[in-house]
């Protein structure tokens, strides 16, 4: 039996790869290829989740973008109010005005209902002595004059009333009028408000834009004395 013949080495490159061999490598590209494709799955992923925050930050500032030019625009609007309530005026005394108006109808009021009781006293003191002077009819109609003067006295207790009410508004003026000098030293004093522009009463013309009412004893008034003298 002859021996078997040694294969070259030309021959031995030449020979074609074991198919088991080249199976395992296919498998190994393929698993490769699939991380691969996971990674890059899991990449997108994670950009997308990324992206969700930014853009829910992107529309919460829009809001509160939003919201602060709404507060900026009622502050400005505020401002605008606050300064046509001072510098329609020509002192910026628009609210102070109206408070000494309302001090004013409590003081006259009471200087009117003292007039008229002291006056009702004189009467029912009159009507008592003519009670007692006189009979009759004449008497009896003394008598219906005291009545009356009686009536008058209960009629007068109107000024306690009124007077109250009145007050009680007038606090109130104060009170709104305390804090409105305060919002306008916030806002640094009438200087600053005179940029803002003013809402002008439209109802306000005519005899109505004209209609001062009587002076009052808290403004710097023109007294009687002053224009006499000024004839002298």
């Amino acid at each position: 039996m002859s021996a078997a013949a040694k294969p070259y080495r030309i021959e031995r490159l030449q020979t074609p790869p074991d198919i088991s061999d080249q199976g395992h490598a296919n498998g190994e590209i393929v698993s490769r290829l699939i991380e691969i494709r996971q990674l890059l799955e899991a990449g997108a992923q994670g950009a997308a989740v990324a992206a969700e925050p930014v853009q829910g930050e992107r529309t919460e500032i829009i809001r509160m973008k939003a919201e602060l030019d709404a507060v900026a625009y009622t502050i400005e609007r505020t401002k605008q109010e606050v300064a046509t309530l001072h510098l329609t005026d020509a002192n910026g005394r628009e609210i102070s005005r109206t408070s000494d108006e309302l001090g004013a109808i409590v003081a006259g009021t009471e200087g009117a209902t003292n007039a008229i009781l002291h006056a009702a006293e004189a009467i029912d003191e009159a009507s008592a002595s003519l009670i007692a002077r006189l009979k009759g009819d004449e008497a009896a109609t003394a008598r219906d004059i005291a009545d009356q003067v009686v009536r008058i006295f209960e009629a007068c207790n109107f000024q306690d009333i009124t007077g109250q009410r009145v007050s009680k508004v007038l606090a109130s003026m104060r009170f709104i009028e305390d804090r409105v000098n305060r919002m306008v030293e916030i806002w640094g004093g009438l200087s600053a408000l005179g940029q803002a522009e003013i809402v002008l009463d439209p109802d306000l013309s005519g005899e109505r834009a004209l209609l001062n009412g009587p002076a009052l004893s808290a403004l710097d008034a023109t007294t009687q004395a002053e224009i006499d003298a000024l004839f002298d």
